[in-house]
């Protein structure tokens, strides 16, 4: 199962009026672009623009047998 983590860069965090809505369309703009890879998409939440970029992350966990 893929997790998704949104991160905002300090300059985001300080202009969002409120961080759960800016995630919130952040997640919306990945699920709109098709939740592929995105160099860099525009989206706008309460009244602000913001930049969503993305990296392909992988973490790889032990299992036990």
């Amino acid at each position: 199962m893929a997790r998704i983590t949104i991160r905002l860069t300090p300059e985001a965090r300080r202009r969002a009026r409120g961080r759960d809505d800016v995630e919130r369309a952040a997640l919306a703009a990945f699920e709109a672009a098709g939740r592929g890879e995105i160099h860099f998409a525009p989206f706008t939440a309460a009244d602000n623009r913001y930049g969503l970029s993305l990296r392909m992350i992988l973490e790889v966990d032990w299992l036990p047998n």
